[in-house]
């Protein structure tokens, strides 16, 4: 089964390929609840302190029929973690998030950039969408990449390093490479043919594709 995360922040337009579909678990973190309604589905839970979530949202939630469960402020987790110990409750084994990116707060963003992390330690396939941007988290694993030629790819190592890179398919290819943290010589590549075959053997790796409107 697949989650679908909703975190509060920036909700640019959805591509279709990147909606939900029937059938999957869908999860509101707080006020990403409001990116559910936009798209006129309703969560099977929503979850949270709700320090931006109204009480008029709140209520209407639970009249419709939406799991609750509230948290007190004070707490050890965000609520994005939350969503995701309720993904892995339920069983769910991928995990997509929306909302996870953008606005003022540079803080959530890193914290949900680590959350990615985290979920995707906790064995969840995981990926996140904002507007043309589509990334993952790959580790011990290899992934395709479709697009147009010379949309950018960028891959940024979440560990100290990433071990045995290989990157087929991009303007300047990769064969069993080390890259280490902070250094920028991952960034902003191209596709160069279409798949692009992204592998790792070593480390974690967040892949970043900014796809052609």
């Amino acid at each position: 089964m697949i989650a679908r995360i909703f975190l509060a922040g920036e909700f640019p337009p959805l591509w279709a390929v990147d909606a939900p579909r029937e059938g999957d678990y869908l999860i509101a973190a707080d006020a990403g609840y409001q990116h559910l309604m936009r798209l006129g589905l309703t969560p099977h839970l929503l979850v949270g302190d709700f320090d931006s979530l109204s009480s008029a949202w709140l209520e209407q939630a639970r009249v419709a029929g939406v799991t609750v469960n509230c948290w007190p402020e004070a707490k050890d987790f965000s609520d994005g973690e939350l969503a995701v110990q309720a993904a892995l409750a339920a069983g769910c084994r991928e995990a997509h998030f929306y909302g996870a990116l953008g606005g003022n707060r540079f803080d959530h963003l890193l914290g949900n950039i680590g959350l990615l992390v985290l979920a995707k330690k906790q064995g969840l396939v995981v990926y996140f969408y904002h507007g043309n941007l589509w990334g993952t988290v790959i580790t011990k694993e290899s992934i395709t990449i479709q697009g147009k030629i010379n949309d950018i790819v960028s891959l940024l190592p979440l560990t100290s390093k990433v071990q045995q890179v290989t990157a087929g398919g991009l303007r300047y290819p990769l064969q069993q490479e080390t890259l280490y943290a902070a250094s920028s010589r991952s960034l902003a590549n191209r596709l160069a043919a279409s798949p692009a075959t992204i592998a790792v053997e070593r480390g974690l790796l967040l892949v970043m594709h900014y796809r052609e409107l």
